[in-house]
């Protein structure tokens, strides 16, 4: 009985650990964008990250290749950002190397390489995106929530038109979420605006919230409605 107990007390321990170490691998890395360049760059980076890598969808990580190259060399071509530590400068230039040269091997097998190889190589430009964007200056002190405020249109809109609505909230928020009460979004999930379709929504109020985190553990999110109305026949 002995034996049988302190075996139980072991299995118990390591599924512990591995139960926490899944914890730790699955946690979403944290980081606080105060520089645009980087919150336009992981606009097109998180999609590709969340929903076309996992379901190995390498098309749309073709399609949006040269939307990512051209916005990571505007990182590149910015350099150091204004408010980087002095400590911190050297790591950074060593930092915008690499990730320029990870770009340039993205961009390259996104033509003409692999899907292994483009997914290796994105990777690589997703890390050093990682470390660069883990060094930059933050706009607004952890633990204090920023604010967002939604863009939505005043006057009501006919079934079947389609509705974008905006958020505007700090740089440095790192991810944002939509969810709507009614419709479905046709693009812009993950970013500042979007698109939402209103096919046979007549007579009903869709209410759109948008949901922030800003790295730091803050959650914040606010919401606005629309009205939709039914179409008016042509005389």
């Amino acid at each position: 009985m002995k034996k049988l107990n302190a075996v139980m007390v072991l299995a118990l321990f390591l599924s512990t650990i591995f139960a926490l170490s899944a914890m730790r691998s699955d946690a979403a890395p944290q980081h606080g964008f105060s520089v645009k360049q980087y919150e336009t760059f992981h606009d097109v980076l998180h999609p590709l990250e969340h929903e076309a890598l996992p379901k190995g969808d390498y098309k749309s990580i073709r399609t949006k290749a040269g939307l990512l190259y051209s916005r990571g060399r505007a990182i590149v071509r910015l350099g150091v950002p204004a408010g980087t530590s002095e400590e911190q400068k050297a790591e950074f230039v060593k930092g915008l190397k690499t990730f320029s040269q990870a770009l340039t091997k993205f961009r390259s097998d996104a033509r003409r390489g692999t899907n292994e190889q483009l997914k290796v190589s994105y990777s690589a430009v997703h890390d050093s995106f990682e470390m660069l964007a883990g060094m930059l200056p933050r706009q607004h002190n952890p633990g204090v929530p920023p604010t967002i405020s939604l863009s939505c249109p005043s006057s009501r809109l006919e079934e079947g038109e389609e509705v974008t609505l905006s958020a505007d909230y700090p740089h440095d928020l790192v991810k944002i979420t939509w969810t709507l009460s009614a419709g479905r979004i046709l693009e812009g999930q993950h970013t500042r605006t979007i698109k939402v379709d209103t096919v046979g929504l007549a007579g009903k109020t869709i209410k759109a919230t948008a949901e922030c985190d800003d790295g730091f553990g803050s959650l914040v999110a606010t919401s606005c409605e629309v009205q939709v109305t039914a179409r008016q026949a042509k005389s």
